[in-house]
Formats: structure tokens, sequence, C-alpha cells
């Protein structure tokens, strides 16, 4: 887009939100399986009207008050993944906040100079 080679720390400062001093870039990579899996679970209520209109039984809209698949839900693995994706996501996202944070930090002046 700017014809110009970045570095790999200065692409991650690009993925940042604006007021943590990035560009809000969006990763399209980092996101596309989750954007998948999100697709999947909003379809899970036409796929239950189908399930329940067909008999096939599979109790895609079964979860226990947790909020974690019941064991007859037939899109439990696809539910797991999705948050074990998720989860995944959050932490690499706090560790280059927290690399950036420190990152500024260190660049501060320190009060003893």
């Amino acid at each position: 887009m700017i014809k110009h080679r970045l570095s790999n720390h200065q692409w991650r400062q690009c993925l940042l939100k604006p007021r943590h001093g990035g560009l809000g870039v969006m990763d399209i990579s980092s996101t596309s399986k989750g954007a998948h899996l999100a697709s999947i679970l909003a379809c899970l209520p036409n796929i239950d009207h189908i399930d329940k209109y067909q008999h096939l039984g599979l109790n895609v809209l079964q979860f226990d008050q947790l909020g974690i698949p019941s064991p007859t839900n037939s899109f439990q693995n696809v539910i797991v993944e999705l948050y074990e994706h998720v989860r995944a996501l959050h932490i690499q996202a706090l560790r280059i906040d927290r690399d950036a944070s420190l990152d500024v930090l260190h660049k501060l002046p320190s009060a003893d100079r």
C-alpha cells in the first residue's frame, strides 16, 4: 500500500488500534479462521430449524448453564475449536499490547535524567 517494506515490529504496530499508537489495520490472515467459525455459529439457529424439521438429531443449540455444548451437540468440536482459537488470539493480542507498551516506556526519558 505504501510501497515500503515494513519490519515485523512496524507491521505489529500498524495492527494496533489508533488509540494505542497504531493504524488499526486488520490482519486478515489472523482473523479468517475466527470469522469462518463465527459464521458457522451464526448459522446454528438455521441448522437447528432444519434439524427439527428433518429429525436429524444434531442438537446444535444444546448448551449447559456455562455455555459449554452438551455431549449430544453435534457441533461440539466446532464450538470448542472456536473458543480455543479466540482464546489464543486474545492471549496474542495481550502480548502485542504489552510489548508495544513496554517499547514506548523504554523510549520515554527517565525521571533521573
